[in-house]
């Protein structure tokens, strides 16, 4: 299920506020970090080689048990969960746009770091 938050931001994804606020585009850059995770920049600065171990593990158990239910793909249709992860996605997608977005805006702005 698609949370309100990311919903909210998949509405209107390049709306800014007239004049553009600094310290309101950072404060929703930072809730942005909360309901996604941190972004592409900071993980490639953290990247380990057992954190990438780890995420390979976890693909491989994953692919495991999708492997393991017979049938998912109907299991899937039945309970319509192909559509609510193409929602997510989709909004989680918005969502990784708007933070860019307003990064660049920030940037082009001359604003503060955060």
């Amino acid at each position: 299920v698609t949370p309100p938050e990311l919903k909210a931001v998949a509405a209107a994804p390049y709306v800014l506020a007239t004049p553009p606020d600094c310290a309101a585009m950072a404060k929703e850059i930072l809730q942005l970090d909360d309901l996604l995770g941190p972004d592409v920049d900071v993980v490639a600065a953290a990247e380990t080689r057992s954190g990438a171990m780890a995420r390979a593990a976890d693909r491989a158990i994953v692919g495991a048990v999708r492997g393991a239910i017979p049938y998912r793909w109907v299991l899937r249709w039945v309970t319509q969960a192909g559509k609510l992860d193409r929602e997510l996605r989709e909004a989680i997608l918005a969502a990784t746009a708007r933070r860019g977005y307003l990064k660049g805006v920030r940037l082009g702005l001359a604003c503060p770091a955060v």
